[in-house]
């Protein structure tokens, strides 16, 4: 199972204490890291696996899923749980609590359960609580949880029904008592669509998520939409046009822009291929400006002026088997984009979904 710790390069990952030189190809956590509630402590965490190969939860090597892991500014990853069933990691903007879902074990329709509890880990004292649990494993589910900037609301996305045809829809529920969830208002004309990965604006004013529509043949169709949350008054921002799906939706610190990434399957005579590109969107006028065309699945901020993206992923190699998990940075603050890529661990088999708290961005 997991390791106890897992050392990162310090100088080639870049999540480094206060006062420590700056690399000038690498990013590097804000000195006001120091303000997270542990500012030795963890301010990222991210989903891995280290059980045999293939994605977590879609081969029999591997039927339940990963873990969750924390990062601290040392560049010392510490596995959160050991259970193989936690996944889609959140942390909040203060670094305090850490939130994932947790599945009840087994699999529904060949691939792993999906999460039906929710759980959320508090980093300076290492307590774990269970905010609530669905009713029915196989037919209920909860993805991505994520606390406003005020800390007082969590906001996530679950779906009720058969899992071929059940729609997520976005719940808004207090931190403190965590019950009677509140449904995200959407246009009746969006009733029938599923609605995910719920990001707050910085202020805490505006929630943006992604809406999905899947027709009668199975084809998919995305957007990014915005609902300010004191009218509820939503409105599209970005149609993505390719029939395939967006996702990790992130807000920039400067609220801007939306961070998102557009999945392509292109494809071949033996299998179909991913092509992924990372894209920012302008909040208001819902222009696309492309990032990196080289993704793995998803990317994040690593800045508070959102010059630099990165994500931790795990590349498909030859036949389609994954490659060992890396950090990959794109640097946008010249000219042009400079990239890096730094192995993780030979031990993770997995890697991906990385959160990183706002304090650590100087946010």
């Amino acid at each position: 199972m997991l390791e106890a710790s897992l050392a990162f390069s310090v100088a080639a990952v870049g999540f480094t204490a206060c006062g420590q030189e700056r690399s000038p190809t690498v990013p590097r956590f804000s000195p006001t890291v120091d303000t997270c509630a542990a500012s030795d402590g963890p301010v990222g965490a991210f989903w891995g696996s280290d059980e045999g190969v293939g994605w977590p939860g879609r081969g029999p090597e591997s039927p339940e899923g990963g873990d969750v892991w924390s990062i601290t500014v040392d560049g010392q990853a510490q596995p959160i749980t050991d259970d193989a069933r936690s996944r889609d990691p959140s942390i909040s903007d203060d670094g305090r609590r850490l939130y994932f879902n947790r599945s009840a074990g087994g699999t529904v329709a060949g691939a792993a359960a999906p999460g039906t509890e929710a759980w959320v880990h508090d980093l300076t004292t290492g307590e774990q609580t269970m905010l609530f649990a669905l009713d029915d494993p196989q037919f209920e589910s909860v993805t991505r949880l994520a606390e406003s900037p005020d800390g007082t609301t969590i906001a996530y996305s679950a779906a009720v029904g058969d899992p071929s045809s059940a729609r997520e829809r976005i719940y808004l529920i207090d931190r403190v008592d965590a019950r009677s969830p509140r449904p995200l208002p959407v246009p009746e004309s969006d009733l029938f669509n599923g609605q995910v990965e719920p990001t707050w604006s910085p202020d805490g004013t505006m929630l943006a998520y992604l809406d999905y529509e899947i027709d009668e043949l199975q084809n998919s169709s995305w957007s990014v939409r915005m609902v300010e949350l004191e009218s509820s008054k939503p409105r599209l921002v970005y149609e993505y046009a390719d029939p395939s799906r967006l996702r990790g939706l992130h807000w920039s610190p400067d609220a801007r822009s939306l961070l998102v990434t557009e999945e392509s399957i292109q494809p071949s005579d033996e299998s179909p291929r991913i092509g992924n590109v990372a894209v920012s969107i302008d909040a208001a006028s819902g222009e696309r400006t492309v990032l990196a065309d080289d993704v793995v699945l998803e990317v994040t901020y690593f800045a508070a002026g959102g010059e630099t993206i990165g994500e931790i992923g795990s590349p498909l190699g030859a036949a389609d088997t994954l490659q060992d998990p890396v950090l990959s940075t794109w640097d946008r603050a010249a000219d042009e984009v400079t990239a890096d890529t730094t192995a993780l661990s030979a031990s993770l088999s997995f890697a991906s979904s990385l959160s990183i708290a706002a304090c650590a961005l100087g946010r």
